[in-house]
């Protein structure tokens, strides 16, 4: 097996490893989504809370779609952009990251 088709394989699993916790996390969401406003928070707050709310929420589109590319670039050879395909889910991840970082800081 190359070793680009080897690592976009460990991509595609890291970046599955969130997923069974996700109904847990949609059922989180809602619930922030539907609550109150949080009045005279901060804008960057506000902006942050809802990223991480929608960023998270659509976690398992974006992984399905680099699991979708990567297999159909794997299945023509073409493992350069396979391993590209296989790192947007945890791109992805990264941002989330980021806004449930500055959400949690910006309070």
């Amino acid at each position: 097996m190359p070793r680009q088709k080897l690592i976009a394989i460990i991509c595609l699993v890291v970046g599955a490893l969130p997923l069974p916790v996700y109904p847990g996390l949609l059922v989180a969401n809602i619930m922030g989504f539907a609550a109150t406003g949080q009045g005279s928070a901060p804008l960057l707050l506000q902006i942050a809370a809802k990223g991480f709310f929608l960023t998270s929420t659509l976690y398992p589109a974006a992984f399905l779609v680099g699991l979708v590319l990567a297999l159909w670039h794997g299945r023509k050879d073409n493992l350069r952009a396979m391993l590209i395909s296989s790192v947007i889910p945890l791109i992805y991840l990264a941002v989330v990251l980021f806004l449930f970082i500055l959400w949690v800081s910006a309070e």
